[in-house]
């Protein structure tokens, strides 16, 4: 029976820098600590899919209403499409 494991891969400057099989956190913070203390490495990263932004994410029922808009939004779109 095949087995799995996490894989971790990071990367500098657009390079693959090093690779951790496995699930050891240990090993895993001194692989973050190892590539952020590269030279030129800073900054406070982007969420993946997106821009890095400065205002704090949206919180509680704010939140749930732009979620309800986007879906009732995509839904419209797949109604209009489907005729």
């Amino acid at each position: 029976m095949p087995s799995s494991s996490p894989r971790f891969q990071a990367y500098f400057n657009g390079e693959k820098v090093d690779e951790l099989v496995g699930a050891d956190p240990s090993k895993l913070k001194a692989m973050i600590s190892k590539v952020a203390a590269m030279q030129g490495a800073q900054g406070t990263g982007q969420k993946v899919g997106g821009a890095g932004t400065s205002e704090p994410p949206a919180a509680g029922d704010d939140l749930r209403a732009r979620m309800a808009a986007a879906a009732e939004a995509r839904f419209k779109a797949q109604q209009g499409g489907a005729k």
